[in-house]
Formats: C-alpha cells, sequence, structure tokens
C-alpha cells in the first residue's frame, strides 16, 4: 500500500469476516422502508388535511422560477463541495481517483438514495463503485462513513449555534463567537474519543460488528487535519443549504429574515436524517411549517416551501441519474487492489 494510505486495525480474522459479509449479497424484505413510507404518508396527509389546498397551490404558483434555478445552482455548488469532500477524504487512504470520478459517483449516490429503499443506498452504492474489490470497497465505507459523519458534525454544531443565539437574542458578532466555542467543543470532543477508540480497540474489537465499524472510524486515526478540513468543506454545504432555502423563499414572496433561515433549516436538515421518513418527505415540510410559524409563516407556505426545498432534491437526484449512465473515464485500479 502506498505510504498515505492506512491500513485497518483489525486483528486478520475480523477482516476475513468483514470482507466476506461486505461481499455476500443479503437480501432482505424492506420492511424498514416500509414503515418509512408509511410514516412519510402519513406526516403528508395529517398536513394537507390540516391545510387549505388553494392557499398551497396559490402559494406554489407565485413562484419565480428565476429564484428556483438560482436555488438549484446554490444546490449544485453544495453538491460539488460534498463532492470534493469525499474526495479528500478519499485520497487521505490511497484511492488515486480523480475529484471528478469521486464527483460522478457522488450524484449517482444521490440519485439512489432517491430510488433505492434504504436510507444508506445511494451510500452503499458510493462504495461498491468505488473499490474493485472486498478490501477496497470495506475501506471505500470507512470514506463514505467518515463523509458522513463529518457533515453530520458541521450540520450539528449550526443547529446548535443557530438554536442557543435566537433562545439568547444574540448578535452577529456574539453568535459568531458562540459558533466558535460550540467548533471548540466538538474538536475536543473528538479528540477524546479518537484516544478512547486507540485505547480501548483490542476490547471493543471483540464484540461482533463492532469490529468492522471501528475499523471504518479508525483509518483516519493519524490524520486528524484530514478529518477537519472535510468538516470546514461541510459548514459551505450547509450555508449553502440555507442559502437554497432562502432563496426558493424569496421565489414565493415570504418576507422572513435570514436569520430564522439559520434556525429551520439546519434543524429540519438534520431531523430528515433519521431513519424516519423517505427522504425526509414530510419531515422537512412539516418542520419548516412549525418551526418558521413563530416569523409569521402560515402552514401552507411552511408546506410550499418544504416542497419547493424537494423539488430541487428530485432535480440533483435526477442530474446524478445522467451521470450514472455517462460512461465516463476509464481509470486504473487503485494500488491496493493488487496486495
Amino acid at each position: 500500500m502506498p505510504e498515505n494510505s492506512l491500513a485497518l486495525d483489525l486483528r486478520p480474522e475480523i477482516r476475513l469476516k468483514t470482507e466476506t459479509n461486505a461481499s455476500a449479497p443479503r437480501r432482505a424484505f424492506p420492511l424498514g422502508f416500509l414503515l418509512r413510507l408509511v410514516v412519510s404518508g402519513g406526516l403528508i396527509w395529517f398536513l394537507l388535511t390540516k391545510s387549505d389546498l388553494n392557499a398551497i397551490r396559490s402559494a406554489l404558483g407565485h413562484l419565480d422560477y428565476r429564484y428556483w434555478i438560482a436555488a438549484l445552482a446554490i444546490y449544485a455548488v453544495s453538491q460539488v463541495t460534498s463532492g470534493y469532500r469525499w474526495f479528500t477524504l478519499g485520497r487521505a487512504v490511497g484511492f488515486r481517483h480523480s475529484w471528478r470520478h469521486f464527483q460522478k459517483l457522488y450524484l449517482e449516490g444521490m440519485f439512489f438514495s432517491l430510488c433505492l429503499p434504504s436510507s444508506i443506498g445511494g451510500d452503499v452504492v458510493k462504495a461498491m463503485r468505488l473499490g474493485s474489490n472486498a478490501g477496497e470497497r470495506l475501506l471505500a465505507a470507512g470514506t463514505v462513513l467518515a463523509d458522513r459523519l463529518t457533515g453530520l458534525t458541521a450540520l450539528c454544531i449550526v443547529c446548535a449555534t443557530s438554536f442557543l443565539a435566537r433562545s439568547w437574542e444574540l448578535g452577529l458578532s456574539a453568535s459568531l463567537f458562540l459558533g466558535a466555542g460550540v467548533l471548540l467543543v466538538a474538536i475536543i470532543s473528538f479528540l477524546v474519543g479518537q484516544w478512547f477508540l486507540r485505547w480501548n480497540s483490542a476490547r471493543l474489537g471483540n464484540i461482533p460488528r463492532l469490529g468492522a465499524i471501528l475499523a471504518e472510524l479508525n483509518i483516519y486515526n493519524h490524520q486528524p487535519g484530514v478529518v477537519f478540513r472535510a468538516v470546514g468543506w461541510s459548514f459551505i454545504v450547509q450555508l449553502t443549504t440555507v442559502a437554497m432555502v432562502w432563496l426558493l423563499g424569496r421565489g414565493i414572496n415570504l418576507d422572513l429574515p435570514a436569520a430564522s433561515y439559520f434556525v429551520a433549516v439546519p434543524a429540519v436538515a438534520l431531523a430528515s436524517t433519521l431513519p424516519l421518513s423517505v427522504n425526509g418527505v414530510g419531515v422537512r415540510e412539516g418542520g419548516l411549517a412549525l418551526l418558521l410559524q413563530p416569523d409569521g409563516l402560515t402552514e401552507e407556505q411552511g408546506v410550499a416551501l418544504g416542497l419547493l426545498w424537494f423539488s430541487i432534491t428530485m432535480a440533483s437526484g435526477l442530474i446524478g441519474g445522467l451521470a450514472f449512465l455517462w460512461k465516463g473515464e476509464q481509470l486504473p485500479r487503485s494500488p491496493e487492489s493488487h496486495n
């Protein structure tokens, strides 16, 4: 393996078992998907029965499509940033593919996340297509997990900072200072957690299935700088997401302060990551309607804004489908595949 790649911190028997399980196909009845489908359908039904459908149609009918196109462009920036974040994490552990290849696979993952009956279907596709054998795919799964966790870290920091700043009625300077404090707490927590995993890796590795998870987390044990840079890119992703929803709100003539979006959008995005619904459907619309009501937004306007947000996600997923159909460049295998 090259010097910049890291071996998985597992004993051979655990690694062999994990690789075997990773390569074995699993077929299970999608009960979890059906439950999420019921939750999404129930939430949408509840919102529609409580809302004035004519008011929702009126809000959507007054959409200025120039703002929708601008929002799609902003969302595309966030997807490119996310792809580069994954590229950074992948290159750090030995994957020598180009940024363009990582970006293509990231867009494909967006498409399959919309199509597959699983909340992590797109992540599985990304890992399977990045690696060329069982060992590489396990390593690729580690990069996907790290990509998810760094994004979630930034999202939690923005969400906590926004809610605290809103609760304490802080100004911009004080809010930025508060955000820096929350970030410092997150960094310290990461370093402590990393030390704990190193100290207990042998004992925790004996627990079934936990060994594989530790392997995926341990690949960046000696590269905290890479993780911190990935979190930095994640902040840009969160800012562009807020800007995207703000543009959609402007497109339907919502008169809301920017601070309201900084509170509602990260919170709704965080709730949408939970495996409770299909692609956040119902959670997104209901969350915006609930969190923006104190700022004078009607329930119908919140539902309309959530539907527009979902339309942007759908459009991005379709772009990922086109990326999947496009053959693109043929790239050499990573050197790890020859070991």
